[in-house]
């Protein structure tokens, strides 16, 4: 499974996605064309976003408590793909910092939670079970990267 995904360079304008290279496989070849479609929609949001969570920390900060930054919320743009099955998840902090994450929905069928077995499967082989089954979704989550502003005019990620 994790030889089907993969790291490509992925530019967007003057933006570029850093890959965390720790904790996610990347994504599937066939996911390149819609990831690019939706960072380029989500992109001209970025300056009202940023203006809407200084705001809401502004004013949260004329009030007497003192609120955490891990207690402040972020701006969160989403997408699915027309199936579902695959969404993506920008998020923009305080401080302007906005990363990616990949969300994959796994339908668990014949779920039996008290002997731990529960066969998984994703939307390819999923209809071939009777609809009569008991069903369980599933999300996975991971960290895909950060998109940095590229104020050099290159991606150091660029090779050549």
């Amino acid at each position: 499974m994790a030889q089907d995904y993969q790291k490509p360079r992925i530019d967007v304008g003057n933006y570029y996605l850093k890959w965390n290279e720790e904790k996610n496989h990347g994504i599937q070849q066939n996911e390149i064309p819609e990831v690019k479609r939706f960072l380029k929609d989500a992109i001209p949001m970025f300056d009202a976003s940023y203006d809407i969570l200084n705001k809401l920390q502004k004013s949260i900060h004329k009030n007497k408590y003192d609120w955490h930054k891990e207690l402040f919320p972020h701006l969160c743009l989403l997408h699915r793909n027309k199936d579902h099955m695959v969404s993506y998840e920008l998020h923009m902090t305080t401080n302007g910092s906005t990363f990616l994450d990949r969300i994959e929905k796994i339908k668990a069928i014949d779920a039996n939670i008290e002997n731990n077995d529960i066969n998984l499967f994703t939307s390819e082989n999923h209809t071939r079970r009777s609809q009569h089954v008991r069903k369980s979704i599933i999300y996975l989550k991971w960290n895909l990267g950060e998109l940095l502003f590229n104020r050099q005019g290159n991606n150091p990620q660029k090779k050549g």
